[in-house]
């Protein structure tokens, strides 16, 4: 419960607050995402490059307060409050991050998310009709982020949706969608707003299309990227009529297509055993996307036309784009399948014999629970689940100080760690270690 909170609390705050929200525009504070954006992007990757899980925890609670400060002092300086948004960006970087990864402590981290979203969204439309520019009301949305500083208790989360992607497979289609979501939404709220049957009446779109996403990631990764993309094409062929209802169905649309996107971003960052690198350059990733819609949108704002064509150029060529990728993988899979890859001179844990009854049930990958959990048997019994998770990671082909930034542990610690395994194995050092675990594979592979 605590992730879905403090996730939906952050949710809050950054639509309310720094992205040109509903506070701002009471306040009489105007561009405070154009200020906001740019350095907030340059932050979040750097926060999620160069930080560990460790020093992320202890910046935390800091990095809200100054958040929460910021947020709560914007009212009494609407002159000056733009330059404030400025060290705003650079705290509120570690509170997406943080926000983002605690969501892997709940038992189905993508559908805390999920939640998380559709809380936030909820709260931001009960904002959208009090419509109060004063301290209270960013108080009120401020100080839920406090909930940041409590520290999760983890569960075991299930094997993440997308076991083969790296990280740079599906981010450029989500930079393309959130730039041309960008340069729609410049074009369609200033038209939107008043012809709206209500107002906030796109975010119920938003909410549903993100909790249907939950359950299409499940099913095929690549379907909600999809799904999402179609909808903004919708989107795009409505706002061609200038009639209110035409209007509001492309709202509609962008909204439902925003909501599997984000999910779909979200579930993918997850999956990342180093989720604060991952959560760090993808978020950097989709506010890039938004600031450069917003920025091409400012100068494009009296050529509908153009803008109209140009989105459907984009997200048609990225449709075709995620197919042919498919496509290519789905080859790649089936020759796997038949045998056809390269032969492989290396191993890895599931290569290891567990025990003769495991190698004769064949289990399937979605039965077992952890990597570590594929070790054989009798060294699983002989090593500490500490010592396991470390060799599993080395085995892996980490290096100390990678194992070290996964586990959250001192560089040396690990090698205390490994030390005690080559002990117990009666080897010396990492060639000595992976010699005997071959050893352990061969005669299995010789039978």
């Amino acid at each position: 419960m605590l992730p879905t909170l403090s996730f939906a609390a952050f949710v809050l705050w950054l639509l309310a607050v720094p992205m040109n929200g509903p506070l701002l525009s009471a306040a009489s504070i105007n561009s405070a995402a154009t200020f906001f954006l740019l350095p907030h992007v340059a932050f979040l990757f750097l926060t999620g490059t160069f930080t560990s899980a460790g020093l992320l925890r202890r910046l935390v609670p800091l990095c809200v307060l100054i958040t929460v400060f910021i947020s709560t002092a914007l009212p009494f300086i609407p002159n000056a409050a733009q330059w404030f948004l400025i060290p705003l960006s650079a705290s509120a970087a570690v509170v997406a991050i943080d926000a983002t990864s605690r969501l892997h402590a709940a038992k189905e981290p993508v559908l805390a998310g999920a939640l998380g979203l559709i809380l936030g969204n909820l709260l931001f439309f009960v904002l959208l009709i009090w419509q109060k520019g004063d301290f209270l009301a960013f108080a009120l949305v401020s100080l839920p982020l406090m909930l940041l500083i409590l520290h999760p208790t983890y569960s075991n989360s299930p094997a993440p949706t997308f076991k083969e992607a790296k990280l740079w497979h599906y981010l450029p289609f989500v930079l393309v969608f959130h730039i041309v979501s960008g340069l729609m939404y410049g074009v369609l709220y200033p038209v939107y707003q008043p012809a709206a049957f209500l107002p906030g009446g796109e975010l119920p779109f938003y909410m549903l299309t993100a909790l249907a996403a939950v359950f299409l990631v499940r099913k095929q990764q690549e379907f909600s990227l999809i799904a999402g993309i179609l909808l903004a094409m919708v989107s795009f062929a409505l706002l061609q009529h200038t009639h209110p209802a035409s209007i509001n169905l492309s709202m509609f649309a962008m909204q439902a297509g925003q909501g599997f996107v984000d999910l779909f971003l979200l579930a993918y960052l997850l999956s990342f055993p180093r989720r604060i690198r991952a959560i760090g350059i993808g978020l950097a990733t989709l506010c890039l996307g938004i600031y450069g819609g917003q920025l091409i949108g400012q100068f494009l704002q009296d050529f509908v036309g153009v803008i109209v064509m140009a989105g459907l150029i984009s997200l048609n060529l990225a449709v075709l784009t995620l197919y042919l990728l498919g496509q290519r993988r789905l080859a790649s899979t089936k020759n796997e399948v038949r045998g056809e890859s390269p032969a492989r001179t290396d191993f890895t844990i599931s290569e290891l014999p567990a025990s003769s009854a495991d190698t004769a049930s064949h289990p399937a990958p979605e039965d077992i629970l952890t990597p570590e959990s594929q070790l054989p048997a009798n060294l699983r019994l002989l090593l500490s689940p500490r010592e396991c998770l470390v060799l599993t990671h080395s085995i892996e082909g980490c290096t100390y100080r990678e194992i070290a930034h996964r586990l959250d542990i001192s560089e040396s610690t690990v090698k205390t760690y490994m030390k005690r395994i080559c002990d117990k194995l009666g080897v010396q050092g990492r060639k000595g270690l992976f010699d005997a675990l071959a050893a352990m594979k061969s005669p299995l592979s010789a039978s």
